[in-house]
């Protein structure tokens, strides 16, 4: 697999509307030029996050472009590994709010 790179902006951005978003993308800059035989992938997200009562509510948007070739069967083992860890991470994160919420004697819901 040929060796990739990615570099990214990411900071706060307001739309025409004056939506007020988080944008992480992908950028060129002159003082880090791509490298002969590294494959510069492109990236785009823009977020919007907003408190609604005691609720954090955030909607993405993304685009990931790898380019160039990419073995299926190495997206498929990374894809199954962080999928494994995000899962594990977040069960953990909700025992320990049960936790937390028995330890303050609130109800679970």
């Amino acid at each position: 697999m040929t060796e990739r790179e990615l570099l990214l902006y990411i900071g706060p951005s307001t739309t025409p509307s004056g939506l007020k978003v988080v944008v992480v993308k992908s950028i060129d800059r002159d003082d880090f030029p791509v490298k002969k035989g590294v494959i510069r992938m492109d990236y785009y997200k823009v977020s919007k996050v907003w408190e609604e009562g005691e609720d954090l509510r955030i909607i993405e948007f993304s685009n990931f472009n790898m380019k160039g070739y990419f073995p299926a069967k190495l997206i498929n083992m990374t894809m199954g590994s962080a999928a494994a860890g995000q899962l594990g991470q977040m069960y953990q994160q909700v025992k320990d709010a049960e936790a937390e919420m028995i330890k303050n004697g609130e109800p679970l819901r």
